[in-house]
Parts: C-alpha cells; structure tokens; sequence
C-alpha cells in the first residue's frame, strides 16, 4: 500500500513539473519572422511565391483576379510538370510485339 501511494505521489509531481515547463515556455514572447531581433526579412527570390503571397489576403476574391489566377497556373505546372515531362534518353519502340 505504502508503495502505491508513493508511485502516486511522484507520477503527480512529475505531471505538474511538465505542466510547469510547458507554461513557462509558453510565456516567452514568440520569436520575430527572421529569428533574430532587429535583422529585417529576406524578401524570397521566387516571384511566384511573392504573388501567391499577394493572392492569399484576397480570399475567394483571387480567383476573378488575372494576376493571381496566372501565378497559381504556374505554381501547378511547376509542380506538375516533372511528372508530365519524360526525361531525355532512347525513344521507346511503340510497335507491339507480335509471337513468333
């Protein structure tokens, strides 16, 4: 009996100890976009990704938007396109192979 109540007690203090933590980790103030203070952003070199970036904010209102319906075009080519393209190599013969 003594046991048990012994594992009680330290598996209650080991849930507040963890409790503690999280709450004090929560109540740091979030870390700036860049990760240092002071040092402003790098503005992303992929133009898509600055027009998407723009298109976002305008909600259902982006899809009668030709720039923003032009960028998501792109995005999906950019990312469908190597399933869509063959890579370079010997053409395959595309005559059936009929048995001797």
């Amino acid at each position: 009996m003594r046991a048990t109540m012994t594992m009680r007690t330290a598996g209650l203090f080991a849930v507040a100890a963890a409790i503690a933590a999280s709450a004090m980790n929560l109540r740091h103030a979030a870390p700036s976009p860049t990760g240092h203070a002071g040092v402003a952003a790098t503005v992303p070199a992929d133009p898509f990704a600055q027009e998407l970036a723009r298109c976002v904010p305008l909600g259902i209102a982006a899809k009668d938007d030709a720039r923003c319906q032009a960028a998501w075009a792109a995005n999906r080519l950019r990312f469908f396109a190597p399933f869509l393209t063959r890579p370079p190599g010997p053409a395959a013969n595309t005559e059936p192979r009929v048995p001797k």
